[in-house]
């Protein structure tokens, strides 16, 4: 039997982090998988010739871009709704705190936009190509 490893403030850290980084890439997951559905589902009809798959993608993702953009800059992806928790279970949840889940929102945004980029970045090559 292995011994476990004694619990220190380094490892929770380090254990919060990654849970952190494996939210945020669920989060992030998601426009990724509209992207990819954008692609697909335009492609049997431009096959078919029903539409101009060189026109029709790029729109809409640019459209998509924008949503996605908006969603990275409004929506809290859970915060508020953790923190009235917290605060109602009068669980301790100080200035560190906020500043934690400040900058953990600030990330998400950055990973939406940049999720937004990709989008532009793809309907443009689709253009060019």
């Amino acid at each position: 039997m292995g011994v476990a490893e004694p619990l220190t403030p380094d490892l929770g850290i380090q254990e919060a982090e990654a849970a952190a980084r494996q939210a945020r890439w669920y989060f992030t997951l998601l426009p990724i998988y509209a992207l990819v559905l954008i692609l697909g589902v335009c492609a049997p009809p431009a096959l078919l010739g029903y539409i101009n798959y060189g026109q029709t993608v790029p729109l809409l993702l640019f459209i998509g871009a924008i949503f996605v953009t908006f969603a990275g800059a409004w929506s809290d992806f859970g915060a508020k709704s953790h923190i009235r928790e917290v605060v109602r279970h009068h669980l301790p949840f100080g200035m560190a705190d906020m500043e934690y889940v400040h900058r953990q929102q600030f990330l998400l945004m950055m990973a939406y936009l940049g999720v937004a980029g990709l989008y532009v970045l793809i309907g443009v090559a689709i253009i060019l190509l």
